[in-house]
């Protein structure tokens, strides 16, 4: 009976010990499912990180290439402008030398007047003044219509400076 007892100890000491590693191995396995899930989770977010780390590539290539391109704009609209401002630059110059052209004139014509008023009683010289006063009033003309023309030009050369100016500034904004 004592054997039979010392194996009822026994065979109970077994079974509490077997039931003591049926809950230290469900605990293990719970562990382990959790790490799997934990595992799982964090490939997920490796993933959406991974998407977001290429979108952000592609968007900073996208950026660097319109950065690229905008100051490929700004060299070509500065070297635009330095041009326009050569010629505007020039159209003053020409501008200038009208004026003196038609100051130089007027003082001629108005020696020429003088000259006619002098002449003025003879009928003959009459048809002088007449014919010197068409001529006149051609040149006169003439010049008028070069005056207008270089004015047109250099009024067309500022606006298209100032509109550069404007897109220079805009694209730099």
């Amino acid at each position: 009976m004592v054997t039979d007892s010392a194996e009822n100890m026994q065979i109970i000491q077994l079974q509490v010990l077997n039931k003591a590693k049926e809950r230290q191995l469900d605990n293990l396995v719970e562990k382990l499912n959790e790490s799997e899930r934990q595992i799982r989770y964090l490939n997920h977010q490796l993933l959406i990180t991974k998407d977001e780390k290429d979108g952000l590539a592609l968007s900073l290539r996208e950026s660097q290439k319109l950065f690229q391109n905008g100051k490929e704009r700004e060299i070509q609209l500065e070297a635009q402008i330095k041009a326009l401002e050569t010629q505007i630059q020039a159209l003053k110059v020409n501008e200038e030398q009208m004026i003196k052209k038609s100051r130089t004139t007027e003082l001629a014509l108005d020696s020429l007047k003088q000259q006619l008023s002098d002449l003025h009683h003879s009928e003959s010289l009459q048809r002088m003044r007449e014919q010197h006063e068409s001529i006149v009033m051609g040149l006169t003309k003439k010049y008028e219509e070069r005056v207008l023309s270089l004015q047109r030009r250099l009024d067309a050369a500022l606006a298209a400076r100032k509109e550069q100016v404007g897109v220079i500034s805009n694209s730099n904004c």
